[in-house]
């Protein structure tokens, strides 16, 4: 049975990641990342960026990446599960 990649939600690379700082505004974060999966409907002090990868030989990696905010401004972020950058496992 021949199976496929399937990838869902955002691909954040550590680049991005390196680039955020605080006190850089949420138009600058939606700049280096995208669009968030998903926003808090309760409260505009975090987005949400979930990602869900399962290859060919069903190896499965996952991570969510939650970013903070103080009004406009960026705080700071906190990353949860198995990240890898999607770039450098596209090289190997």
């Amino acid at each position: 049975m021949k199976r496929i990649e399937v990838q869902q939600g955002n691909v954040i690379e550590q680049k991005q990641l390196d680039k955020l700082k605080p006190g850089i505004s949420r138009e600058q974060v939606r700049f280096l990342l995208g669009n968030p999966l998903v926003g808090d409907h309760f409260s505009d002090r975090q987005w949400l960026y979930y990602f869900y990868l399962r290859d060919r030989t069903d190896n499965r990696n996952a991570y969510r990446l939650t970013v903070n905010f103080a009004g406009d401004t960026y705080v700071n972020h906190s990353l949860e599960g198995e990240y890898f950058d999607v770039e450098q496992k596209k090289t190997n």
